[in-house]
């Protein structure tokens, strides 16, 4: 027997009724590496009992971002739990967890291992096609039943590729349930050019419709595709995302499709005999909450007020202005032969509309705000005095001084700016993409800044008590 519970986002636990192992899992009901608490509410809500949990043998991580490599969820773990992580990963993962007292394994792409009853193959990705910036530590996984019952196969934040099928193939593998993350979701409320066309469900399903008839070979078709992710809610002043952001329904398009789709809730438990599916049970120890305590998604709700700054600082002081500058230099040198660049070097007068082809960033302080234009030939920002740079220069963003100063110093994490609390504009969308928020995810990232990024982690770190037992102990 083979059992795959969803925990919730792109969490998983695995069993055979004598091995037990967690992939990427949320302990928390929220997550999120921001020092000051902005973080996100799992959605859906869920119910869970830690003391319920069954022993775990192993932790497996399949990348380093706070939605799967998540601090305060990782110390609600007992430290005799081995934890693999993968080998892509920065130097900080590693560090803060032999800190925390954990024997940290490395998850090698292409060397398969035993956990028990439990076979474990990480594999690179495929490609890079279709999956979102900053994802290449992430590993895809095949956690398969030693008897012979099943497998699940994950590309975990990638869309698949033909590529990736033919890698399975070659590795003899035949998943019988893969997990399909669907992570987009609408900005245009602060990105306009950016509105999705059509209705998001129904685009999802063709999507996934796509997915199986068109990249998925015949021969390699699943007992169930299990869609996942988007198990986040925004909260306190940015509660208004929920129904602003999310506009596809992934229940929905699967009850379009049917067999083989299925859109789990936390606590559904997916049991595999001889690779057969039976009827999906709930877990023991995690459930998700009656529909009616779930916040409200879809209706295209609108930002009630201008937003605050995440950092609670409206106002720079000296030293923070000089921090802003040099930090701003470090972000000029890093967007040389970026994609950004090379579109913005490729614009002519008409596209632009005759404003000036670069971006600007329009600082918010209290009182009034400060525009920095990134000048390339220069490979730096420069401060002018422009009271509206709109008509003046093709695109540009605006945030808060303070906000854009925290994440360039990794003092917080890319989201809680670029959730909500950054809008921008873009005078040439069908020439200029102007992707500057997956670009500061890029850059705020533990692979660009790992000693940073262990300060970070060491910020969050509760000194909380484990609560999930370890496999053998009583």
């Amino acid at each position: 027997m083979f059992e795959v519970t969803f925990l919730g986002h792109q969490g998983w636990q695995f069993s055979t009724g004598r091995t037990n192992v967690l992939l990427d899992p949320l302990l928390c009901d929220r997550f999120g590496h921001d020092p000051r608490g902005h973080a996100f509410d799992v959605f859906p809500p869920r119910r869970v009992d830690l003391a319920a949990c069954p022993p775990i043998d192993a932790v497996l991580f399949s990348h380093e971002h706070e939605d799967h490599f998540h601090v305060p969820s990782i110390e609600l773990l007992d430290r005799r739990i081995p934890i693999y992580l993968s080998a892509r990963s920065s130097s900080a993962a590693p560090r803060l967890l032999r800190e925390l007292g954990f024997e940290v394994r490395s998850l090698e792409p292409g060397e398969p291992f035993a956990l028990g009853d439990l076979g474990i193959l990480p594999l690179p990705q495929a490609s890079l096609g279709g999956s979102h910036p900053g994802e290449w530590d992430s590993l895809a996984l095949v956690v398969e039943d030693r008897g012979g019952h099943g497998s699940f196969f994950t590309t975990v934040d990638h869309r698949p590729q033909p590529a990736t099928f033919e890698l399975l193939r070659r590795h003899g593998v035949r998943p019988a349930l893969i997990a399909y993350a669907d992570n987009e979701s609408d900005h245009s409320v602060m990105f306009p050019w950016a509105a999705p066309s059509g209705d998001g469900t129904a685009a999802l399903a063709a999507e996934l419709r796509a997915l199986l008839e068109r990249v998925v070979p015949r021969d390699l078709r699943p007992e169930a595709l299990l869609l996942c992710a988007n198990g986040l809610a925004p909260r306190g002043e940015l509660a208004w995302m929920n129904e602003s952001i999310f506009h596809r329904d992934p229940r929905a398009a699967c009850g379009q499709l049917g067999p083989p789709f299925a859109a789990p809730l936390p606590g559904e438990t997916i049991t595999l005999s001889g690779r057969r599916r039976s009827d999906a049970r709930r877990s023991p120890w995690i459930e998700a909450l009656p529909e009616r305590a779930w916040p409200a998604r879809g209706s295209g709700a609108r930002p009630h007020a201008p937003f605050g700054p995440a950092t609670g600082v409206a106002c720079l002081d000296d030293t923070s202005r000089g921090a802003l500058e040099r930090a701003l230099g470090e972000l000029a040198r890093f967007l040389y032969a970026s994609p950004l660049f090379c579109e913005l070097y490729l614009l002519d007068a008409t596209a632009t509309g005759g404003r000036r082809p670069t971006f600007a960033l329009e600082l918010l302080e209290e009182g009034g705000s400060t525009v920095w234009i990134w000048d390339p030939p220069g490979c730096r920002f420069v401060r002018e005095a422009l009271p509206s740079p709109e008509r003046s220069v093709v695109a540009g963003a605006r945030c808060w001084a303070s906000d854009l100063l925290a994440v360039l110093e990794v003092e917080m994490p890319a989201a809680s700016l670029t959730m909500g609390r950054l809008a921008a504009w873009n005078a040439a969308p069908s020439a200029l993409r102007f992707d500057l928020a997956n670009v500061l995810h890029v850059y705020c990232h533990p692979l660009r800044a790992p000693d940073r990024f262990l300060a970070l982690y060491r910020q969050l770190v509760r000194g909380a008590a484990p609560q999930v037992r370890a496999a053998g102990q009583g």
